[in-house]
């Protein structure tokens, strides 16, 4: 026999942060990260210092300058989510002025797995890769 519970509003434990039914239905971030893509210990991780902070997020790889995997605490049901990601400009001083940060899939798709996604960094006018101090990236599903 299925139960079930009619609520109109969740709280948490100490009766704070709110969420509606309609707001867990239509959904929320299902991980983001903010992190330094120039750390130098890789996997980066919120103990480490390389995460600045996150949510659903265990640690990023450093697979090569400008080239990074998000690795999720817990999976994602399947590939079909919406990953967004964003850097700063850098140090104009470091010959950055401008960038392009994306989130891209394995094997030259656009789809991530349920375990993670990739982020390439580049500068934005000689698309060389390069590692950006501060990068954010969520996820919606």
């Amino acid at each position: 026999m299925a139960s079930e519970l009619r609520v109109n509003t969740i709280y948490d434990k100490n009766g704070d942060n709110s969420s509606s039914a309609e707001e867990i239905k239509v959904g929320r971030a299902k991980a983001w990260v903010h992190f330094d893509g120039s750390f130098a210990t890789s996997p980066f991780t919120e103990a480490n210092g390389g995460i600045r902070a996150s949510f659903n997020v265990s640690s990023i790889t450093n697979n090569n300058a400008g080239r990074y995997t998000v690795n999720f605490e817990i999976s994602m049901p399947d590939a079909n989510y919406c990953s967004l990601v964003t850097g700063t400009a850098g140090n104009t001083n470091a010959g950055y002025a401008s960038h392009d940060t994306q989130a891209f899939g394995g094997s030259g798709t656009n789809l991530g797995t349920t375990s993670g996604f990739n982020i390439r960094s580049v500068d934005g006018g000689n698309l060389n890769y390069i590692d950006h101090p501060w990068i954010c990236a969520a996820v919606f599903r």
